[in-house]
């Protein structure tokens, strides 16, 4: 281990590379917490995806934001581009949290000194500090992954504070969006996330969930906020044709800004492993999140007032997007009444 903290050579300037999921982007910003009261008066900049991008706009941590999605026909130019910008902004270090080798190409070709990662993808001869990465690093907590990283130049603060805002302009927009369709702030809001980016072994049946839902306004008298992303149009349109409730509004193809804002009004969020549920954590909302082909040791919510529904098969977890074995025990296995359960003891919160 090395230590950078030194006179000579000041760390003036941090770029940080965001991971490219929902969920671990959320992690994450546990690690910008931990740099920041390292080098309160640096400079810290992030890099991100369209997708992830609006999670880093309100962060008071944090500077400046910069897209750097790259695709199509002219993504070479645009790789030049950025890494120019690179050079002529004179980052200090460079924190590359994806697996990807483009990252740790872009930071090595802007000639940021220190360069950060996890050796993974043959890419080590572009690192200045570099960890092993292997298997055993599912048996810890993804944000000790990610602290793990900090230990590797020698900076010593830690902190699991997940840090997640929305801003003015944003909350204006979904207290707008409420009014439209006639949601009283008097309301109890439980909301309901059935999918999952990732793959069918992360999602527990649709049918269920309509259970749970007409569960919830039979038996609390709530309103429903259900929630699928852009990718999932064939999933929130089977939840409008056969959930039937004044109730339960859908939310759907909605700009992640809106999604955070319309979580952040719910009392309890329930929802697979996915970016949703780490959201609803990080807004400090109880959730009950539903494990399948996934580790809750690696990727459980942060924080407290979670409750954890998994189930021991002897083929998990598997980590896959897919079963193999087409059978889904690990999902199929989480009852209807194992999730009523833990309703009632978060709402009794």
């Amino acid at each position: 281990m090395m230590n950078i903290i030194n006179k000579k050579n000041p760390i003036n300037k941090i770029l940080i590379f965001s991971p490219n999921w929902i969920g671990d982007t959320v992690i994450s910003t546990a690690l910008v917490s931990s740099i920041r009261k390292e080098f309160p008066l640096s400079s810290i900049v992030i890099a991100a995806n369209k997708y992830v991008y609006p999670l880093w706009e309100a962060n008071p941590l944090v500077k400046e934001v910069w897209g750097c999605e790259m695709r199509g026909l002219d993504y070479i130019i645009s790789y030049i581009k950025f890494i120019f910008r690179l050079r002529k902004d004179h980052f200090d270090l460079a924190i590359i949290l994806p697996h990807c080798f483009r990252y740790a190409l872009f930071a090595f070709l802007a000639g940021i000194p220190l360069r950060v990662a996890y050796n993974i993808g043959h890419r080590k001869i572009l690192l200045t500090h570099s960890l092993n990465y292997g298997a055993s690093l599912r048996k810890e907590h993804m944000l000790d992954n990610y602290l793990a990283i900090l230990s590797a130049v020698g900076i010593k603060s830690r902190s699991r504070e997940l840090v997640l805002r929305v801003d003015s302009e944003n909350e204006a927009r979904v207290e707008n969006l409420l009014k439209m369709n006639q949601i009283s702030r008097d309301e109890v809001v439980i909301g309901v996330g059935p999918g999952a980016i990732y793959g069918e072994a992360k999602r527990w049946p649709k049918e269920k969930y309509a259970r749970i839902i007409e569960a919830l306004i039979k038996e609390y008298g709530v309103r429903v906020f259900v929630f699928s992303g852009s990718g999932e149009k064939v999933l929130g349109g089977w939840f409008r044709q056969n959930v039937h409730s004044h109730s339960v509004n859908f939310f759907y193809n909605c700009l992640l800004s809106e999604v955070m804002g319309l979580v952040k009004r719910c009392s309890l969020f329930i929802g697979n492993d996915s970016g949703l549920v780490h959201i609803a954590s990080a807004m400090k909302i109880k959730t009950i999140s539903l494990f399948g082909s996934t580790s809750p040791r690696w990727t459980a919510p942060c924080g407290e007032n979670n409750i954890i529904i998994t189930k021991h098969v002897s083929c998990g977890p598997c980590f896959a997007r897919r079963c193999s074995l087409g059978l889904y025990s690990c999902l199929n296995s989480i009852s209807v009444k194992d999730i009523m359960n833990a309703v009632s003891i978060q709402l009794k919160k």
